[in-house]
């Protein structure tokens, strides 16, 4: 996407902090999760973008519990990258705690997922 390359601007120490701060402003959970997920350049136009450049059959969403900001617009999200296309499938589990969600149970889903889908 235009803009989202990272440069540091070594000229002052205010310069060098101001970059930083907006290198972390832009990872995905801290950059991704603020504001509206519909708006220009978040989370919805970047999905599609790079689910257009790698030309994806489906885009799956691996939410964990803990993460409370994203699970208010999990399902508008959903339902509008299927407007455009891509199946979509919500996991609900943790890569660190799998209490959340056993792998045998994540499998399991994910095949049904494919199968539906068409995509196996």
């Amino acid at each position: 996407m235009p803009g989202s390359g990272y440069h540091i601007d070594r000229s002052t120490p205010e310069g060098m902090l101001d970059s930083i701060a907006q290198m972390n402003a832009r990872l995905p959970m801290v950059r991704s999760i603020r504001g509206p997920y519909d708006k220009k350049g978040m989370w919805l136009e970047e999905t599609l973008v790079c689910a257009k450049m790698y030309n994806a059959d489906c885009i799956i969403y691996n939410g964990t519990p803990g993460c409370r900001n994203t699970w208010g617009m999990v399902k508008p999200f959903t339902r509008d990258v299927e407007k455009h296309g891509y199946p979509c499938h919500i996991m609900n589990d943790d890569a660190f705690d799998d209490r959340v969600e056993s792998w045998e149970a994540t499998r399991e889903r994910l095949d049904e997922f494919f199968k539906i889908r068409g995509l196996l």
